[in-house]
């Protein structure tokens, strides 16, 4: 697929979990926008990207699954319950499916990415 893309010539953006073989991706996880919830993923493009500074992991994060209690991140990710307060954590108040919110990026990471991109277009 990265072959395909990169033959158009035109911008773009990769993203996948942090163990993925992208190339020269930077990381964004919620921490760096304020969020409750520890959710890395990279992201590799052809245009310069900025990372916000990734702060270390000071707060407990739930584990995977389980539901977070007061002062702690949650781990958003396969079956999880309250489905509501993870995607408040998340940043999302649209999605309606546990799926989908598993399977979700906060749309702070699209924000933070989609306004780099939109600078190659000025």
């Amino acid at each position: 697929m990265r072959q395909r893309i990169v033959s158009t010539g035109l911008p773009y953006i990769l993203e996948n979990v942090e163990r993925a073989p992208l190339l020269n991706p930077v990381k964004l996880c919620g921490h760096m926008f304020g969020l409750c919830v520890y959710r890395h993923r990279i992201f590799e493009s052809n245009v310069l990207l900025l990372q916000p500074r990734h702060r270390k992991h000071m707060a407990r994060a739930a584990a995977p699954g389980a539901i977070a209690r007061d002062g702690e991140f949650w781990s958003v990710g396969g079956h999880f319950g309250h489905k509501e307060d993870a995607a408040r954590a998340m940043g999302i108040d649209w999605m309606k499916r546990v799926e989908e919110i598993a399977q979700a990026i906060p749309p702070v990471y699209t924000e933070c990415l989609g306004l780099q991109l939109m600078e190659v277009f000025r």
